[in-house]
């Protein structure tokens, strides 16, 4: 049977709220100590069948100084005085309670002033800086938080009470944006820093529950940033981005203060972003939006002072970029046609090379068939035993040996002039290209060339065989001729 995480934590809680209790609390346990009174020992006694019933080993117990079992200790005894209760891992009573799984990530805060004024504004790294390794995942995240009226937060990440640790969430929990994953990211943003953590800015998204709160503004602020940082060419650290537009700006990304935003503010930056990733055209996209950030942008500013900027720039990029695909159509079909001239000069190569082999056939034919005449069609000749005499088999081999030594070099020149001038069209059309992807390229290339390359092979190794039998032939003429009786006659 799961834990009960309300009930525990209420237990807990009602312990720190003792006056002569002193604790502390950080992401992945709690200490909580003080005298035995009347008050202290009845909560002690409730946790301890609560601990015992579920047999929970990440709370340790101790008294005056020794480390007790809990199903050990008489707490009603007033021999005993000083105690103290050590929370040594928070994740565990969070799978202990089934509040969260392999899939899902959790932290569990029983003090909430805690929460709000050390966690959130010096540990979490929401501010700018290293993050909590539990924001660095790429596992959906619920903060479960003692003392919160109601769950609120986004697609990655909620804020859950501990009294309603179990409740079902809204579908925007779990659900997908638009917002650019970290793969897109990092292929798009250079890095040149090996200690940045990036995530998406997905992750920080609140989009669902009563988000106009105190614990909202860290997660806006943060959510605000990485989508900013998302538009940058390149990022040295926090102290230092590269924006490339009409201008070249070095800005810091932000201060370590919290900010407040606007609603209007941050669904301006998270919908240009939006659109900025929505296809796989995001660098011109981006570099719209950049050209006009770095105009109004002042030298002096941080990134996170574009923000208020981001509205005008997004709209001026939605309408630049219409008259920019306009262009680049154009300079596609272009390049298109371009490509299609190129090709048919490529074309010829394989029909002239596929042509010339085919007629070197056709001469060595019709050769063979001449020393053959001169040899076989004289009566005088045959009636001589000549085609039996050394001097002829001589004759045959070494006609046999000219044909492979020439269909050797008939048939490498074929396929080297051909090949070559497939390597040179994609080497010059690769460099030249512009408007069109190296993949886009070689399908076009691929499919033009398909059936001139089969025509070109099947008419190559037809050729080679027939060369082959040929010289088999010659190199063996005396069983050739006997097979087709003409030594007999």
């Amino acid at each position: 049977m799961p834990v009960d995480l309300g009930v525990l934590s209420g237990f807990i809680v009602r312990l720190q709220r003792e006056a002569d209790i002193s604790h502390n609390e950080n992401s992945f346990g709690a200490n909580y100590s003080g005298i035995l009174s009347s008050t202290s020992r009845a909560i002690l006694n409730e946790l301890s069948q609560l601990i015992c019933e579920h047999a929970i080993t990440s709370i340790r117990l101790q008294v005056d100084g020794q480390d007790e079992a809990w199903d050990e200790v008489d707490f009603s005894d007033q021999r005993m005085l000083d105690w103290v209760v050590s929370v040594t891992d928070k994740a565990a009573l969070l799978r202990d309670s089934l509040a969260i799984n392999v899939d899902i990530d959790g932290l569990l805060f029983f003090d909430k002033v805690y929460f709000l004024e050390s966690w959130l504004p010096e540990v979490s790294g929401l501010l700018g800086g290293e993050l909590h390794q539990s924001l660095q995942s790429e596992r959906p995240l619920k903060i479960f938080l003692c003392g919160l009226e109601d769950s609120f937060g986004g697609p990655r990440i909620a804020i859950v009470p501990t009294s309603k640790y179990d409740q079902v969430l809204p579908v925007e929990w779990m659900m997908s944006t638009k917002l650019p994953n970290l793969e897109r990211l990092l292929k798009s943003v250079h890095f040149v820093t090996g200690n940045a953590v990036m995530v998406s800015p997905e992750r920080f998204l609140f989009n669902w529950g009563a988000v106009d709160n105190a614990i909202a503004i860290y997660f806006n602020k943060a959510c605000v940033v990485y989508a900013m940082i998302s538009l940058v060419q390149e990022f040295y650290g926090w102290d230092k981005v590269v924006l490339k537009g009409r201008r070249k700006l070095e800005l810091s990304v932000c201060d370590n203060e919290l900010q407040e935003f606007s609603k209007r503010d941050i669904d301006a930056v998270i919908a240009c972003v939006e659109w900025c990733y929505a296809e796989s055209d995001e660098e011109t996209r981006t570099l719209l939006v950049v050209d006009r950030l770095t105009l109004d942008l002042k030298d002096d500013q941080a990134l996170i002072g574009a923000v208020r900027l981001v509205f005008a720039a997004f709209a001026e990029a939605r309408s630049r970029y219409k008259y920019v695909v306009l262009d680049r159509k154009k300079d596609y079909t272009k390049e298109l046609s371009d490509i299609q001239k190129d090709l048919s000069g490529v074309v010829d190569k394989y029909v002239s090379a596929s042509h010339q082999f085919t007629g070197s056939l056709l001469t060595d034919v019709l050769a063979l068939a001449f020393v053959l005449t001169a040899g076989v069609v004289s009566r005088r000749f045959i009636a001589e035993d000549a085609l039996k005499s050394p001097e002829a088999i001589v004759l045959f081999k070494s006609f046999s040996i000219y044909l492979v030594v020439a269909v050797i070099l008939r048939f490498w020149g074929a396929i080297s002039v051909s090949l070559i001038s497939t390597k040179l069209f994609k080497d010059w059309k690769g460099i030249v290209r512009s408007h069109m992807s190296a993949e886009e390229l070689q399908r076009i290339v691929d499919n033009s060339l398909f059936s001139v390359k089969v025509n070109f092979w099947i008419t190559c190794v037809v050729v080679f065989v027939i060369y082959v039998v040929m010289a088999l032939s010659c190199w063996n003429v005396e069983l050739t001729l006997d097979l087709f009786g003409v030594l007999g006659r």
